[in-house]
């Protein structure tokens, strides 16, 4: 349940700034600074397209859009409340994403703050 309370907190910060779309549905739809940290690439920042499922089949996964040095080839970009940990950082509105693979190089962190551009697939 604490992966679920910390995308609540999360919504409940971003809501209603700009460029911080929430669907019919409750889906988060955004553009984000995106900080991945890793033993296997370091850390590595990338303004990216998130988009956060708020409902369904879905509820609580999330998918980071490639963009540039973060690609689905070397990184993990999607996230289920399954197989990682989430937390919310009240000090600067960062959702947190914890995890571990191989892939990775062992256990990753990426933070996701929102930078109020345009979602935009262009």
């Amino acid at each position: 349940m604490k992966n679920f309370e910390a995308i609540h907190d999360f919504g409940d910060e971003w809501r209603g700034s700009e460029n911080f779309e929430v669907s019919e549905v409750g889906h988060y739809l955004f553009s984000a600074w995106v900080t991945y940290k890793s033993p296997e690439y370091g850390t590595q920042r990338e303004s990216c397209i998130v988009h956060i499922f708020r409902n369904g089949m879905q509820d609580g996964e999330i998918d980071i859009h490639s963009s540039g040095e973060l690609q689905n080839e070397t990184h993990h970009l999607g996230f289920s409340p399954k197989w990682q940990k989430y937390k919310f950082s009240k000090d600067d509105g960062a959702f947190v994403v914890l995890g571990a693979s191989p892939k990775m190089g062992g256990e990753y962190t990426v933070r996701i703050i929102p930078n109020s551009k345009k979602a935009s697939f262009r």
